[in-house]
C-alpha cells in the first residue's frame, strides 16, 4: 500500500496532503517504530537499549543499535522473526504487527506469488511435512482452526506449490472453509485469513478451488457476505477471476457484490489482469453506474476514481461518453474525496485529529517526532478507495495510537459537524469498525436510534456496529431493533438498509439472542427473517473458529 500525497494507491494525485511520499517499506518501519517508542518499558525508547533486550538470550548474532534503526527506517526489510521478536519484546499479542504487514505486503505486491511477502525462515523438509499434514487434517474435519492455524498452514503450502490432496476435492474443503471463516472474522483474525485465501488464489493446485469458491459465494443470494468474497479476486491473476469480476459489474447480484467487484478492478486495473476488450467492458460498466441515479455515494465514489486512471488515449476516444458523466473531463484532478469539507480543508482535519491524539499519548510529542501519522489519518478519512482506508485504519490499530484516534475521531462527531459534512462523518464512523472500542460502540448505538439524523448517518452506523469493539448486550440490542423495526405498513427501502447491516453485526458479533428476535418478529418481511437464520444456521465449527480459539 501507497500511502503519499501524490502516489497513493493508484498513483492518484490528492490536493492538501501532508507532505512526503512514504511507501510499504516507510510504513513497516513506521509501525516498527512507533511500537518501540511508546513501550510499556521507557528503558525501550532507547534504541541500544531495545538493541541490547532483542540479543538478550538469543543464539544468533546480537543485533547492534544500527540496525534496529535501519529496520525502523526502512533502509533494510525485517525478516518474520524480526518483527516476532519485537512483538514478544514489547509485550504484544502474536501476530498483532505481523498480520498487518503481511496485509500491507501483499496488496502493494504484483499478485503471482505465494509465499508470505514478509520473509519466513525456511523449515525442515520433513517437520514441515508432519506439520502440513496435521493442519491440513484439521481444515478437511469439524476441528477448529486460528488464524494462527490458516497462516502457518498457508505457508507451508506456498512452499510446496506441487503438492497433492487425495481426493482432489479437499481443494474445495479447504478453500471454502477458509473462504466462510474469513467472511466471519474481523480485525487481526480476518486479515490473518484473508492473506492465507491469497496465497491460495496464487496456488498452482489451490488457484482454480480458491477462485470457485469466492465467485460460488457471490453468487448465491442466501450468502449474507458478498463485497468481501468477490472483492478477494484482485488477488488473482486467473482469467476466470476477471471474468468473475466484470459478470459482477455488468449483472450484480446486488449492490454490495458490484461494489466489491468494483474494488478488486483496483488492483486488477493496476496490475493488467484485464484484457483490452475486457477493459472496454470495465470501463462500460462504470459510465452505466454513473448514469444510475440510485447507485450508492460510495460505489459512485469509486467509479469516478477509478475513470480518472484511464489511459489518455482512451480517455479521448470516448471523451463525448466520459463528458456524460463527468464534466470536467480535462481535469482528472479534480475529482478527490471530500474536497470541500463544509468545516475546514481535509489538510486541517487531519491536523486537528493528530494534535488531538498526540496530546493523548503518555509521551511529549516533541520526543517523538513522528511524521508519518498525518499521512495514515488522512488516508483513513480522506482516500477514495476503500481498501486503503481499511489499511491505514488497521496500521493505526496495531499500534498505541489506536485509543486516541477513536477519541479523537469521537469528538469531531459533536454539536452540528454531523449535519455539515455528510460524508466525513460516514467516513469517521467507517474507520470505527477497525479503530473503535466500547465508548465508539456506545456512541454508534446511539447514532442508530437517534431520531432525525439523515438516513446516511444511520445506515453507517448501523453498518459499523458488527466490527466496533467492545459489546453490545442483549437489551440494547432489543432496545435498537425497536427502534429500527417499524410498524407493519411503514416499512421502506431505508428501513431495509439499516436492517441488514444490523443482522450482519448481530451475525459477526454472536448476537444470537437478537438474531432469533429477528427471525420470530412478524413484524418483519420474510427476506429478513432468512437473512437472520441463514447465520444461526451456519456450522458451529466455522462460527466458533472465526472467533479464534488461539485468542479465547
Amino acid at each position: 500500500m501507497m500511502l503519499g500525497p501524490d502516489a497513493g494507491i493508484l498513483g492518484a494525485r490528492r490536493r492538501r496532503v501532508p507532505a512526503g511520499r512514504p511507501g510499504t517499506p516507510d510504513l513497516i518501519g513506521w509501525l516498527l517504530r512507533t511500537n518501540r517508542q511508546f513501550a510499556a518499558d521507557s528503558a525501550l525508547w532507547r534504541v541500544d537499549a531495545f538493541a541490547a533486550a532483542f540479543s538478550a538470550g538469543r543464539r544468533s548474532e546480537p543485533v547492534s543499535a544500527s540496525t534496529v534503526s535501519r529496520w525502523e527506517t526502512a533502509v533494510i526489510a525485517p525478516s518474520h522473526a524480526v518483527v516476532r521478536r519485537y512483538e514478544s519484546l514489547l509485550g504484544l499479542r502474536m501476530n498483532q504487527l505481523v498480520a498487518p504487514i503481511d496485509a500491507i505486503l501483499r496488496y502493494s505486491a504484483v499478485p503471482t506469488s505465494g509465499p508470505p511477502m514478509l520473509r519466513r525462515s525456511v523449515p525442515d523438509e520433513d517437520a514441515a511435512e508432519a506439520r502440513l499434514e496435521v493442519l491440513l487434517d484439521l481444515a478437511v474435519t469439524d476441528a477448529l482452526m486460528s488464524g494462527n492455524d490458516w497462516d502457518e498452514m498457508t505457508s507451508l503450502l506456498a512452499l510446496q506449490p506441487r503438492v497433492v490432496l487425495v481426493p482432489r476435492s479437499n481443494w474445495a474443503v479447504v478453500v471454502n472453509r477458509l473462504v466462510q471463516e474469513m467472511t466471519l472474522s474481523d480485525g487481526a483474525f480476518w486479515m490473518q485469513r484473508f492473506e492465507a485465501l491469497n496465497r491460495m488464489l496464487v496456488h498452482p493446485r489451490a488457484q482454480v478451488a480458491a477462485i470457485d469458491a469466492c465467485a460460488a459465494l457471490a453468487r448465491d443470494t442466501d450468502n449474507q457476505v458478498f463485497t468481501e468474497v468477490i472483492g478477494a479476486l484482485d488477488g488473482a491473476n486467473h482469467p476466470d477471476a476477471s471474468a468473475h469480476v466484470l459478470r459482477q459489474l455488468r449483472e450484480p447480484v446486488n449492490e454490495p457484490a458490484r461494489y466489491g467487484a468494483l474494488l478488486a478492478t483496483v488492483r486488477k486495473v493496476r496490475f493488467r489482469h484485464f484484457a483490452p476488450d475486457q477493459v472496454n467492458t470495465l470501463i462500460r460498466a462504470e459510465f452505466d453506474l454513473l448514469r444510475d441515479p440510485d447507485v450508492r455515494d460510495d460505489a459512485r465514489e469509486l467509479a469516478r476514481e477509478l475513470l480518472r486512471h484511464t489511459p489518455p488515449d482512451v480517455r479521448n476516444a470516448l471523451r463525448g461518453q466520459f463528458r456524460s458523466v463527468w464534466s470536467d473531463v480535462d481535469r482528472p484532478d479534480a475529482m478527490g474525496r471530500f474536497d470541500a469539507l463544509a468545516h475546514g480543508s481535509a489538510g486541517v482535519v487531519t491536523d486537528r485529529i493528530v494534535r488531538a491524539t498526540q496530546a493523548a499519548m503518555p509521551r511529549d510529542a516533541a520526543e517523538y517526532a513522528d511524521d508519518m501519522l498525518p499521512h495514515i489519518v488522512y488516508h483513513l478519512l480522506f482516500h477514495p478507495v476503500f481498501d486503503v482506508r481499511l489499511y491505514a485504519a488497521f496500521l493505526i490499530n496495531a499500534t498505541p495510537y489506536r485509543p486516541a484516534v477513536a477519541a479523537a475521531l469521537a469528538a469531531e462527531i459533536a454539536g452540528s459537524r454531523i449535519l455539515r459534512d455528510l460524508g466525513f462523518t460516514r467516513s469517521i464512523l467507517e474507520a470505527f469498525r477497525a479503530l473503535g472500542g466500547p465508548d465508539q460502540r456506545r456512541l454508534v448505538e446511539r447514532l442508530i436510534v437517534a431520531p432525525g439524523l439523515p438516513r446516511s448517518i444511520t445506515v453507517a452506523a448501523a453498518a459499523a456496529i458488527g466490527h466496533v469493539g467492545g459489546r453490545t448486550s442483549d437489551a440494547a440490542w432489543t432496545q435498537v431493533l425497536r427502534v429500527v423495526i417499524p410498524p407493519p405498513g411503514q416499512w421502506n427501502a431505508a428501513t431495509g438498509t439499516t436492517l441488514n447491516s444490523l443482522i450482519y453485526g448481530a451475525g459477526i458479533t454472536h448476537a444470537d439472542a437478537a438474531l432469533r428476535q429477528i427471525r420470530s418478529s412478524h413484524e418483519v418481511p420474510a427476506s429478513y427473517r432468512a437473512s437472520a437464520a441463514w447465520w444461526l444456521a451456519l456450522p458451529a465449527h466455522i462460527r466458533d473458529s472465526a472467533l479464534d480459539p488461539a485468542h479465547r
